[in-house]
């Protein structure tokens, strides 16, 4: 309840960790359409923080039927606005490997 409710405040100081943690505890409780809702929405409040694309990079690839369109989607918006990270990069690299195999 405490992480919806400081989420809900875009104004709280402490938006975007709530963001994160609730993120993480709704795809841990296998929601994760409401994981990606909400990661979706930090990374559009907060483009430049890498962490809510570094969390959606691994949910997707850790996922059992991995939707490689979304996937590409995500690497390449936090590439935008993070082109030096290092794991978004990885990810990337992953992805161009991964289309030649397929």
């Amino acid at each position: 309840h405490y992480l919806w409710e400081t989420f809900s405040d875009f104004n709280s100081r402490f938006y975007y960790k709530a963001g994160l943690r609730l993120a993480s505890l709704l795809a841990h409780s296998n929601r994760r359409t409401e994981a990606y809702s909400v990661l979706h929405d930090l990374q559009f409040n907060h483009p430049a923080f890498p962490e809510a694309f570094h969390k959606e990079v691994r949910l997707r690839e850790a996922s059992s039927r991995v939707d490689r369109e979304a996937l590409r989607e995500v690497v390449d918006r936090g590439l935008l606005y993070n082109p030096e990270d290092e794991m978004l990069q990885a990810a990337w690299q992953r992805q161009k490997v991964s289309e030649v195999a397929h």
